[in-house]
């Protein structure tokens, strides 16, 4: 396994952070603002993304959008923030008649349609996404509604049948996941990231801790449930997936975090996925030797057609680990 120097190891600093804003990606874009002076930058013509994120104490965008004029991945256009996809990914093919990729548009690039505003007493916005059609096969939407309130930013998303669908589980293998909906948050690169497991505590790394793209920093106390990681800033690609409700990631000026919140009824242990409900992933925007621009995915899926409720906070001063323990 390749170690990981030092050096390799210490986060960006706050000059080599992306720093362009939404509106260079989203000129009609809704903005939402609240009380203690953090705003939320929505985007519902790009798929209902969430593009941008900042709070009195980071007053930058806490997710990561691509370059101006660098959109387009390979027929994919990746615009970056949060959003929501339909999963399982492998399905996909199904969806699209044998094409496994770029997602299906209805979920992903479509424009979504803006529902009401103001919901709940917080500056919020809800949207629908479009149903599948251009022969694409799919069962569900999207629905999403995203809020703002006390620097918190609070994203709900669900499936919802399209009319006359046929039964959604007909044709689904029986070892595979329930349709489910999705929440991938796209941030600014750092080497610095901890998570919180809960109950099973699975960490599935796909070989890439093996390969030297993650390395697991200490050992846990033994009643700790986050651990830290240190990310390779050489390496091309690595996904981890674990058991968990939360991934943090460590900025020179704090840390931002990701909480998926369990609803009634719900266990964030429950058996499908095999590699467990939360994922991370190291990549790239285009080719490293051609200016390409790296990122991280924060991801956390849904149990079957359950709501998805996310909470992204911002946490001063505070590093990934420390951020964890102050949920």
């Amino acid at each position: 396994m390749r170690s990981i120097s030092a050096c390799a190891i210490a986060s960006a600093t706050l000059a080599s952070l992306p720093v362009r804003t939404a509106a260079e990606t989203a000129p009609d874009a809704r903005v939402l603002k609240d009380s203690s002076g953090a705003e939320a930058v929505i985007a519902p013509q790009y798929g209902g993304r969430v593009m941008s994120f900042t709070t009195v104490d980071a007053k930058r965008n806490l997710f990561w959008n691509a370059p101006a004029g660098a959109i387009d991945l390979n027929g994919w256009k990746n615009h970056g923030g949060e959003k929501s996809w339909i999963g399982p990914q492998n399905l996909w093919s199904a969806i699209k008649k044998g094409r496994s990729w770029p997602p299906p548009a209805h979920f992903d690039s479509a424009s979504f349609k803006v529902r009401d505003t103001g919901e709940g007493g917080a500056d919020s916005i809800s949207m629908d996404s479009p149903f599948a059609s251009g022969g694409d096969a799919c069962p569900y939407g999207v629905h999403r509604s995203v809020s703002l309130e006390n620097g918190t930013l609070r994203v709900v998303s669900r499936l919802v049948r399209a009319p006359e669908a046929p039964d959604p589980e007909a044709g689904l293998p029986a070892e595979e996941d329930e349709w489910h909906v999705w929440s991938i948050a796209q941030v600014p690169w750092s080497a610095e990231v901890a998570l919180r497991k809960t109950g099973l505590g699975r960490l599935n790394d796909g070989g890439s801790i093996e390969r030297g793209v993650f390395a697991v920093r200490g050992a846990p106390a033994p009643e700790s449930s986050v651990t830290t990681l240190a990310i390779d800033p050489d390496a091309v690609s690595g996904k981890l997936f674990f058991d968990g409700d939360a991934i943090a990631v460590g900025y020179p000026d704090g840390a931002l975090v990701a909480h998926r919140i369990a609803g009634a009824g719900d266990t964030l242990d429950y058996p499908f996925p095999k590699h467990g409900r939360a994922q991370l992933y190291t990549g790239w925007h285009g080719k490293r030797d051609e200016g390409g621009e790296k990122y991280l995915e924060l991801e956390f899926t849904a149990i079957g057609a359950q709501p998805l409720e996310m909470e992204f906070s911002f946490f001063p001063g505070a590093t990934a680990a420390e951020a964890l323990r102050r949920l």
